[in-house]
């Protein structure tokens, strides 16, 4: 199952956008964000009062979805997640976020030093990336979002090249492994 774990990881880093759907007050949302991946963890942006968001902050569980926009069913392939969500916390979790993020993302280096201000070592990782990249217009006066991570509980890989509706599911345990709970 190893190779599983480095098919999911390298699909999650080969890949930029997820939807997250979310439920609060009763109602489901879905939402397109950017992402950035940490392992199996995941980084997006938002703003707090965004309703995906409001939602998490009121119930955690989420679901996720990463996948291309395929012309051709044969060819399907994507992952399914059943994940908790929390907003990012802390120096330790703005780090990690930050790394990973501007890692992808190099052209938000600027709006990240926005947010990162009271962090000092973040500050200085974002400065390195800006000394490398090139000028970024256009910046807003303020940037009022925040990082979320996502953290997955179970992961559904669905691929249509190993036949039609193929889907292997797995639970992730502690340590990050995979235990596979079926097969279709």
């Amino acid at each position: 199952m190893a190779d599983t774990r480095e098919e999911v990881l390298r699909y999650l880093k080969e890949h930029y956008t997820m939807t997250i759907a979310t439920v609060g007050e009763g109602k489901p949302w879905a939402a397109a964000v950017f992402y950035a991946s940490d392992g199996l963890d995941l980084y997006f942006l938002s703003d707090p009062a965004s309703r995906h968001s409001r939602d998490i902050a009121s119930n955690p569980a989420v679901a996720i979805a990463v996948h291309e926009d395929y012309h051709d069913w044969r060819k399907i392939k994507g992952l399914q997640m059943e994940a908790d969500a929390r907003l990012a916390a802390g120096e330790e979790d703005m780090a990690r976020a930050v790394a990973v993020y501007s890692e992808k993302y190099a052209f938000t280096a600027p709006f990240l030093k926005l947010m990162a201000s009271p962090f000092p070592r973040i500050m200085r990782h974002l400065d390195s990336i800006l000394a490398r990249a090139p000028f970024v217009s256009g910046l807003p006066a303020t940037f009022n979002v925040k990082f979320y991570k996502v953290m997955p509980r179970r992961i559904r890989i669905i691929d249509n090249e190993k036949g039609f509706s193929h889907r292997e599911e797995f639970t992730i345990g502690p340590a990050g492994e995979f235990r596979k709970t079926e097969s279709i």
